[in-house]
């Protein structure tokens, strides 16, 4: 999400993207004049046929091809590699219809990274469908005692709570916020119905309070679309959460910034100072938050030096899981551990970004170059997992501070060769190369600025069987 902002007047506002996928904000600054095209432009991702719901009845398919596992396109997910895992999906929902049947568990498992990696590819039109074939998430045949041969004993909902949240997501990916905002709110009810129902099991009670606090930040974050620029209201659903669980952290740090875009710095302050003092120890949270308020009250010089500290700290933690995965398993990691590694990598790039846009503002144009270039360059392979720090608002930036600059020994062909060899399937990334060439502006003209939601639990892939 993104919004213009005028040359004058200071450091431009923050605004706050759906999904919280940025675990820190991510700076965008715009371009001062056209770019040069590229020697070659991208190729246009393919559209990737929709599959009738292998649950319905359908023709049967003369070879079954052997079938994927979900821990191989969990891989390909933490990857980018998001084509490849749609077709293994399809592959495995086609060979569970050919004679060789999927439980109905391992169904809604497949098709929720199916439409997951739809999203991500911005193919909205056919996650769309693919979620209208699954029809309604209350149906019976979605339910354990619906199949007592297969769930003995069990009841309730197999339907993974994470394809709940991206029914709700997805219209907000397509520019449609108010039926997202209709969505989330009725999730929310589902969550205070199941975590008020669950009062004799505090594990349960406590994992739907946190179901209901990751629903409230989401919708929190709608609030704050350009089209609706709610931001009163945004506060008064994240205070709701705060009621639910004062000492949260991600809660009060997103309200500090929520704050910092209503223009409310004494607000901000006072969220941003309870999180510290949350804190057990310095971490890249407080850092980031630090670095949000000093941008937003131009001491971009005390900017550049808390997106240090937290670009440092976000390193630390990468580091700590790449040990972590290496000591428990020195082929590679675990399918959760990749998952760690993957955000542990986008929050380093992510903070990365963030100290190369101060430096930008703090004048400092060789340094902010230096930094986004490192980023994207020099990130180290991560146990297999090499292409989780080249980010979409690093890639616009660098463009901009090239042209900024003046630097014609650089061109978007490196930036090209760059993507296509480290995340040619992520669509995001690719666009952020194309939309960025040609847009206009003046040297020194204040930029735009996307702000993401504070760490908390990300939107994962799902594991066969999660129950509602």
């Amino acid at each position: 999400m993104e919004e213009h902002v005028p040359s004058s007047g200071g450091p431009p506002p923050f605004a706050v993207p759906a999904g919280g996928h940025h675990h820190l904000a991510a700076y965008t600054v715009s371009s001062p004049q056209p770019q040069q095209a590229p020697a070659s432009q991208p190729v246009t991702p393919s559209r990737v046929p929709v599959h009738l719901d292998p649950l319905q009845s359908s023709s049967p398919i003369s070879a079954a091809p052997e079938r994927p596992s979900l821990s191989r396109v969990r891989r390909e997910v933490h990857q980018r590699r998001y084509k490849t895992a749609i077709q293994m999906c399809e592959q495995a929902l086609q060979s569970g219809g050919a004679g060789s049947q999927l439980a109905p568990t391992e169904v809604i498992a497949w098709h929720t990274v199916r439409i997951y990696c739809l999203l991500k590819r911005q193919e909205y039109q056919q996650a769309d469908e693919a979620l209208a074939r699954l029809g309604s998430f209350e149906a019976p045949k979605w339910r354990y005692e619906q199949h007592p041969d297969l769930y003995p004993g069990q009841s309730g909902s197999f339907v993974p709570f994470v394809l709940r949240q991206l029914s709700a997501v997805a219209p907000y990916l397509a520019n449609r916020p108010q039926v997202t905002l209709d969505r989330l709110t009725e999730l929310q009810t589902l969550c205070v119905q199941h975590h008020t129902d669950h009062t004799d099991s505090e594990k349960a009670r406590q994992l739907w309070l946190d179901r209901e606090i990751a629903v409230i930040c989401l919708i929190a974050e709608v609030h704050c679309h350009p089209a609706l620029q709610n931001f009163p209201e945004a506060i008064r659903v994240l205070q709701r959460a705060l009621e639910l669980r004062p000492r949260d952290r991600g809660t009060l740090s997103m309200l500090g910034r929520v704050s910092l875009q209503l223009g409310a710095v004494e607000s901000a302050e006072d969220y941003f100072g309870l999180d510290e003092c949350l804190a057990e120890k310095d971490s890249a949270l407080v850092r980031a938050n630090n670095g949000h308020h000093a941008l937003a009250s131009q001491d971009y010089a005390t900017g550049v030096k808390e997106f240090e500290e937290s670009k440092q700290l976000a390193e630390a933690t990468l580091q700590q899981h790449i040990n972590a995965a290496r000591a428990v398993l020195p082929g590679g990691p675990e399918p959760a551990d990749q998952a760690k590694i993957a955000r542990a990598s986008q929050a380093c790039a992510t903070a990365a970004n963030n100290l190369a846009v101060a430096h930008f503002y703090d004048k400092n144009l060789p340094r902010a170059k230096e930094v986004l270039e490192n980023s994207l360059w020099a990130q180290p392979d991560v146990m297999g997992l090499t292409n989780n720090g080249v980010i979409a608002p690093a890639v616009k930036n660098l463009l901009s501070f090239w042209e900024f600059d003046r630097d014609k020994s650089h061109t978007t062909s490196a930036l090209q060769e760059l993507i296509s060899s480290t995340c040619n399937e992520d669509v995001q990334v690719w666009e952020s190369l194309k939309t960025q060439q040609g847009q206009g502006g003046q040297p020194g003209a204040a930029g735009r600025v996307a702000m993401g939601s504070p760490p908390r639990q990300a939107v994962g892939i799902p594991v066969v069987g999660q129950a509602l």
